[in-house]
């Protein structure tokens, strides 16, 4: 996306996203990369894109993993096979065209001058700047693959760390698959704003998982807090390192 940014500043923003993004719901704080992107002089359009385009990223592979792995293996919990089928084809098909929409330059081009001036005709001046920002912007087939190779490993690791968990706790009766698709599972419903760090959301699912395998309530509380420990682990990190990027300052990180 030729943003002008260097590697250490991008994963401490990154880092810091990841703080923000844990204490709001529905992870809505991860927005505000794009804040400290702007102060870092990168356009509004763009930085918001980048945003939203590593949000989609980690959907993509969490909605993948979801309705081809984890949709079958959690199929006890659903009451047909046409369920299981309908949402493996109305997941992909959403992310694939969301994420066409906002890479390809003309779709994208589409999205913001007809589709979306017409929803909100008060936003047109604006949504036409973005466009104009955008407009060089385009994802080569290169780069979307070494981005998706990327997330691919970053999620290969969490599912490597709950299975782990589920190991650490005696609860091997549930099967590999079946831990890939909870925590898919648990990823994709984070998004909705419902939710802080998915309190709830993680033990209502870890609740119905386990004692489809005869796990008692107790056992799915404590893996939860587990899974809970891990994300707080992270929310400290951005926490730290966001000491260093106060808003309203802009600043880069040096080696």
């Amino acid at each position: 996306m030729q943003l002008d940014l260097d590697l250490p500043t991008a994963c401490a923003l990154y880092t810091v996203g990841l703080f923000y993004g844990t204490v709001t719901p529905g992870q809505a704080g991860d927005l505000l990369k794009a804040v400290y992107l702007r102060e870092r002089g990168i356009p509004t359009a763009p930085a918001l894109l980048s945003v939203v385009l590593d949000r989609l990223c980690d959907l993509i592979v969490m909605a993948w993993a979801l309705g081809t792995i984890g949709v079958f293996a959690l199929g006890r919990l659903l009451p047909s096979r046409e369920l299981q089928q309908a949402i493996v084809i109305l997941t992909g098909t959403g992310l694939v065209l969301m994420s066409v929409l906002l890479t390809a330059r003309k779709p994208r081009s589409w999205l913001l001058t007809t589709i979306l001036p017409r929803l909100a005709p008060r936003l047109r001046a604006r949504l036409d700047r973005w466009n104009e920002q955008m407009h060089s912007l385009t994802l080569t087939t290169g780069l979307i693959g070494i981005v998706s190779g990327a997330t691919l490993i970053s999620a290969s690791f969490t599912f490597l760390r709950i299975w782990l968990l589920f190991l650490a706790l005696d609860l091997s009766a549930v099967p590999l698959l079946v831990v890939v698709g909870a925590t898919a599972l648990i990823a994709v419903l984070q998004v909705l704003p419902i939710s802080f760090g998915g309190v709830g959301i993680r033990d209502v699912v870890l609740f119905a998982i386990l004692s489809a395998y005869g796990y008692t309530q107790e056992q799915a509380l404590t893996l939860s807090v587990l899974f809970l420990l891990i994300n707080i682990e992270h929310l400290l990190i951005g926490f730290i390192v966001s000491f260093w990027f106060p808003l309203g300052r802009s600043g880069t990180i040096s080696l």
